[in-house]
């Protein structure tokens, strides 16, 4: 048997995130217990004096790992470290000033109500700027470092503030950089690649949904058509000739009703799909999001390699120039332009499917446009399909299904176009349309799904060329 990197890293990505969240949280753990338990990282002169605070920190440390494994995303896992790092390091700097320094420049006896009038102010400070800043986390765990340290160091008089607050705050930031490097290293799972996933999973649900508009009918027609054929073998076997005189007209009964569950099968598959991608766009909102709180650094046999964002993104564009980003804007473009083009699907397929066979016979013999409308929708599945091949690991799309969508789309234009010429010679001789008003309204849908079909191929073509080559 042949080894396959593909075939691993397919494994790779199917792994739960519960799986990727447990195994980093365990190894995390067993490393801050283990030494907590040993002080093995200790010097024994300090074993006696010190070893609490260090016990306790390693506590602190495992606390901060099950804080940080809420999710199994690169990007994510970088936000929450940074907000916890930043309420860590500023609470337990103000419990050092405040306890060290603060204190001397008052007389005895005022230290303790220093220390209260400092605890509220800080609660009250950590709420506005909570609110201003939107940095609930951090101002948080500001608090929560500052009563640590502050009252923590006044009630053990032999520890220095400066030590517990380098114990506590060292603690909580060795347990987010650890986590940071797990997530690196075990499993890794980037918001940008899972971006790209799931915009490759829209334009697949865009390619189910047009697929349903297009051929629901013929299908519920099919299987109506198979049902009535059942039915009338089975009157015709068993049936006297009393009921066979009342089968056409119970026989007319089922059909309608069988043509109405069918259909109403067909709008509820249409409607869960239609659900489906406005979920998946969601999610790629969510994700670009968390995309810029991540660096991509290289890719080697399929792998892509990603770090946290920990830094100012100045300081990393410093640090590594060049470096390929995603391009969120394009991302969010496509995304939209996938809603739309749903959108679109969705109000076509709520006027083609009802009643509409009585507006196409409407039209002048020859147009053939049911045939055409049939051939478009075909059409347009076979240009998605090409879409969803080529995103996101090729660099061009193939046209050759592009070409055959663009002789189509003209011909339905030319219709189109005479059908517009005739509405307004209609309206200027005050006469009523020669075709059926809702065919207009109808054609101009069909215009802009046709417009919204090139958009889409515009945007994707321009996101694999801004792509880096094998991503």
């Amino acid at each position: 048997m042949t080894f396959s990197s593909s075939r691993v890293l397919l494994k790779v990505s199917q792994v739960p995130d519960w799986e990727r969240r447990a195994i980093r949280l365990s190894l995390g753990l067993v490393f801050f217990t283990t030494l907590g338990l040993t002080l093995w990282a200790v010097p024994e002169q300090y074993r006696e004096e010190w070893g609490d605070e260090v016990v306790q920190s390693c506590n602190w440390a495992g606390a901060t790992c099950a804080v940080v494994a809420a999710s199994p995303l690169i990007g994510k896992v970088a936000q929450l470290s940074y907000e916890r790092t930043l309420g860590t390091l500023t609470g337990g700097m103000l419990g050092f000033l405040v306890y060290d320094y603060g204190i001397m420049l008052l007389p005895d006896g005022w230290d303790q109500v220093f220390m209260v009038a400092c605890a509220a102010l800080v609660g009250f400070v950590s709420c506005w700027l909570s609110n201003r800043y939107k940095l609930d986390a951090s101002m948080r765990l500001f608090v929560i470092t500052f009563l640590i340290v502050t009252f923590g160091a006044h009630s053990k008089d032999s520890k220095s503030a400066l030590g517990v607050a380098l114990l506590r705050t060292g603690g909580i930031v060795c347990g987010v950089l650890l986590f940071m490097g797990l997530t690196i290293i075990v499993l890794p799972k980037s918001a940008t690649i899972e971006s790209l996933r799931e915009l490759k999973n829209g334009l697949k649900l865009l390619t189910e949904l047009n697929t349903l508009v297009w051929t629901s009918k013929l299908e519920a027609a099919e299987q109506l058509k198979q049902a009535a054929a059942k039915a009338r073998a089975e009157e015709a076997a068993a049936a006297a000739a009393a009921a066979a005189a009342a089968a056409p007209s119970a026989a007319a009964a089922a059909a309608a009703e069988g043509w109405e569950k069918i259909m109403e099968q067909y709008e509820i598959k249409c409607e869960a799909v239609l659900t489906s991608v406005y979920q998946s766009m969601f999610k790629v909102k969510e994700h670009i999001a968390l995309a810029d709180s991540e660096v991509y650094l290289h890719h080697a046999w399929g792998h892509y390699v990603f770090i946290p964002l920990f830094f100012n993104r100045a300081f990393i564009n410093w640090l590594l120039p060049r470096r390929w980003r995603l391009p969120t804007a394009l991302l969010e473009e496509l995304a939209t332009s996938v809603r739309v083009m749903a959108r679109l699907l969705w109000t076509v397929h709520l006027d083609y499917s009802q009643g509409f066979d009585e507006v196409l016979s409407a039209l002048p013999p020859g147009s053939n446009m049911g045939d055409l409308l049939l051939q478009l929708g075909q059409g347009m599945s076979a240009a998605l399909g090409v879409l969803v091949e080529a995103f996101p690991n090729k660099n061009s799309i193939l046209i050759d299904n592009f070409k055959q969508l663009d002789d189509l789309v003209d011909r339905i234009l030319d219709i189109s176009e005479a059908s517009h010429a005739q509405l307004i010679q209609d309206l200027a001789a005050n006469r009523p349309p020669v075709r059926p008003t809702r065919w207009y309204s109808f054609q101009f849908l069909l215009d802009e799904l046709i417009q919204e079909m090139d958009n889409l191929y515009c945007l994707v073509q321009k996101v694999l060329s801004s792509l880096p080559h094998g991503l």
